[in-house]
């Protein structure tokens, strides 16, 4: 089972790997993102919503150019948009536990990044289970999103 401590460990090497160079986005789709720095989105408790301004949980860690979303709560692609991220350079997402007040969107985040322009699917970090929504995510997704690109 991972735990919390598991994905802080995690992160901590990946972003060590980003500052050593090991982790880069695709040349073509490389966007100056601005300072390192970590920006809350979401970080109301439960699945319940009453209110737009406070939304589930969902953080972007920018890391040299590189940008990681922790959690994809409910609310997060609007947040990230209302923040002026471009979608497209979406590249690494991390699920910190099944709830969905932490993964309701990231479908829908994946689905808004590709029909924006990303053209690359996004890696996934997340607890056992997790990838096998990353691979329905980017499979149904990508097709979907061809198949609505191609009709306008």
């Amino acid at each position: 089972m991972i735990t919390r401590r598991h994905l802080l460990g995690a992160s901590a090497a990946i972003a060590g790997a980003a500052a050593a160079g090991g982790l880069r986005p695709a040349m073509a789709q490389q966007r100056n993102l601005g300072p390192n720095r970590l920006v809350l989105l979401g970080t109301r408790g439960g699945p319940r919503i009453t209110e737009y301004k406070q939304t589930p949980a969902a953080n972007l860690i920018v890391w040299n150019n590189v940008p990681y979303v922790i959690d994809t709560g409910y609310g997060a692609t609007f947040k990230l948009v209302e923040m002026k991220f471009p979608l497209p350079a979406l590249r690494y997402t991390f699920i910190t536990h099944h709830h969905s007040d932490h993964n309701a969107e990231f479908g829908l985040l994946v689905y808004n990044a590709w029909a924006t322009g990303l053209q690359m699917p996004v890696g996934l970090g997340a607890a056992h289970g997790q990838t096998k929504q990353q691979r329905v995510a980017n499979h149904t997704h990508r097709r979907q999103t061809a198949r609505d690109v191609g009709r306008r």
